[in-house]
């Protein structure tokens, strides 16, 4: 897609820095709203927008193709004179002169800012975690390669963390024919966001289909054989369960760096109103990194869920337009 090309290339513009759900609703309320003109929107990896939620599931099975996972096409961002750049990040911005500075040493000037930069995964600090066959799992790039690896079955996959992204690869790993091993800190997988009956519902279904448990349990190492790939996970109660494939999915943190280079207010991400508007004038913030002053609550919420990421790009569009918008939509997940 389109790089920067020289400082300040694009003029002042409605700048979108996050190529997620979020970002490409926002740009595309930005034109549904009647905004004509230029609209950047900049993207760290080298996919175009795409939907997380069938990554862990009918993408990563191979029954959802890449087109399906797409808001928008990639025709839709020409079509709509919305530049995108991919495979770049924006490594600080100056409130000061409305300015974003790409790692690329390019830059470019705001009229208004979004950063809807998402969430990255929390690091698991554990001896082995950069071996070979180790992974973390946010990305379409991530499963792309785990679907490469599971694909024939057959294979020994251990999974650490029982939140959605564990328990979803679980069940996906499953039906494509593999052993899976999956280790929890919760008694009752998924009791911590739904609670420990529908919990057990969900696990009751995952031993049907094979899939085994260690709960409560926690991963001490992970050992390597000759070649440096992974081959077993070393828990805490002492067993060693061997594994050709582990996948660490212990949750996310939200993605603030950006933020912290404007001086922005941070708690448990950045802090927004209702209308999304950050403590810096001229800049938003939208859909997982933003904790939204919730109108009817009166209490700060971040939300990790793509409702949410659809009704943080609406709001923070509109919101940028000077209009009358707050997200007051309530969770349901």
């Amino acid at each position: 897609m389109s790089r920067m090309n020289s400082a300040d290339g694009s003029g002042e513009a409605m700048v979108i820095v996050g190529a997620g759900l979020t970002g490409a609703t926002a740009a595309a309320t930005l034109r549904s709203e009647g905004y004509t003109g230029p609209i950047v929107l900049i993207g760290a990896e080298q996919d175009i927008p795409y939907l997380r939620p069938p990554l862990s599931k009918g993408f990563l099975t191979g029954k959802e193709t890449e087109e399906s996972l797409l808001p928008y096409p990639q025709s839709w961002y020409g079509d709509n004179d919305v530049r995108l750049i991919t495979d770049e990040t924006a490594a600080r911005t100056d409130p000061a002169d409305h300015s974003v500075t790409l790692t690329s040493g390019h830059s470019l000037r705001y009229s208004k800012l979004l950063l809807s930069t998402g969430a990255v995964p929390r690091i698991l600090e554990l001896p082995g975690t950069e071996l070979e066959g180790v992974q973390y799992f946010r990305t379409k790039a991530d499963s792309r390669q785990l679907r490469t690896q599971l694909a024939k079955g057959g294979r020994r996959l251990v999974i650490i963390g029982s939140g959605w992204i564990g328990m979803e690869v679980a069940a996906s790993a499953r039906e494509l024919g593999n052993e899976v091993t999956l280790l929890g800190l919760e008694e009752v997988p998924l009791s911590a966001a739904i609670g420990r009956q529908p919990g057990s519902v969900f696990v009751s279904r995952q031993l049907e289909a094979g899939v085994q448990f260690r709960l409560p349990a926690s991963a001490d190492r992970l050992n390597a054989d000759d070649d440096g790939h992974v081959s077993a996970v070393v828990v805490s109660t002492g067993e060693i369960l061997p594994a050709d494939l582990v996948v660490i999915a212990v949750g996310v943190v939200p993605n603030i760096a950006l933020a912290e280079t404007a001086g922005l207010k941070i708690s448990n991400g950045i802090q927004v109103d209702s209308g999304l508007r950050t403590s810096s004038v001229d800049i938003f913030a939208a859909g997982d990194v933003a904790n939204v002053l919730h109108p009817v609550t009166g209490e700060y919420a971040r939300s990790e869920h793509w409702a949410n990421a659809l009704a943080g790009g609406e709001v923070a569009a509109k919101s940028m337009l000077g209009h009358d918008a707050v997200l007051d939509a309530i969770p349901y997940f």
